[in-house]
């Protein structure tokens, strides 16, 4: 009985050293596989990869709208802005990382900076400044020409910013694009369109035990734009 249980277990430790090399040999050629796999992909997704610079001007087009709302303890009455424009153009400067899905189809991801005028008030003064956008982005193509194309470029996200000007406060926006676009020569590309941005506005107000209150609107904008980028990979 010993020598047959000497046997079973020279045969178990066989068995488990047949089994522990046969793992490792799965184990390599999975690992093979999957590297081989994520090689391809890295590899597709570097040809469809697209880098773009672009500059775009805006002009705001909407006439001025003004809301009145009564607040606080006290009916204090609110004058705001339900709708504003800028008084002067406002630029953009983009970088653009989209990826093709297909051959008519890209989507992608764009950030940059915003430069622009805060409007003109009862003093007259304007104040500069800048916001950070960022925003998700999708092309389609309907139409190519050779090497040149025409298709529908979208794009939503927000912009990050905070200003104070008497008493009013702007803290970030929601920020949506639609344009045509063409593209000459698979590298320059000439965006027009129309923007709507909506600002996180508040203003203070003194409730009735004198004590400082906020309130809160949105605050609308609307303009056309030009935009020019380059295709620079």
């Amino acid at each position: 009985s010993k020598y047959f249980q000497k046997l079973i277990i020279i045969g178990c430790r066989r068995l488990n050293s047949i089994l522990f090399n046969y793992k490792i040999v799965i184990m390599k050629k999975i690992f093979f596989l999957l590297l081989i796999t994520t090689d391809t992909l890295f590899a597709i997704g570097q040809k469809k990869l697209n880098l773009e610079l672009s500059a775009q001007s805006n002009l705001s087009f909407s006439n001025d709208v003004r809301g009145s709302r009564i607040v606080g303890n006290n009916a204090t009455q609110i004058t705001y802005y339900k709708r504003e424009k800028y008084q002067r153009p406002y630029f953009y400067f983009f970088c653009k990382a989209s990826f093709a899905i297909s051959k008519k189809i890209n989507v992608g991801l764009q950030s940059g900076l915003q430069a622009h005028f805060y409007p003109k008030h009862y003093n007259g003064l304007e104040r500069a400044f800048l916001a950070v956008p960022i925003q998700v982005t999708g092309d389609y193509t309907f139409s190519i020409f050779k090497k040149d194309a025409l298709g529908v470029f979208i794009a939503a996200g927000g912009q990050f910013y905070e200003i104070s000007y008497y008493g009013e406060k702007l803290h970030n926006s929601l920020l949506f694009n639609t344009a045509i676009f063409y593209k000459i020569k698979k590298k320059g590309r000439i965006n027009l369109g129309i923007e709507k941005q909506i600002d996180n506005a508040s203003v203070n107000y003194k409730n009735g035990s004198n004590k400082s209150e906020v309130f809160h609107y949105p605050l609308n904008r609307l303009s056309l734009f030009i935009g020019f980028g380059w295709k620079i990979r």
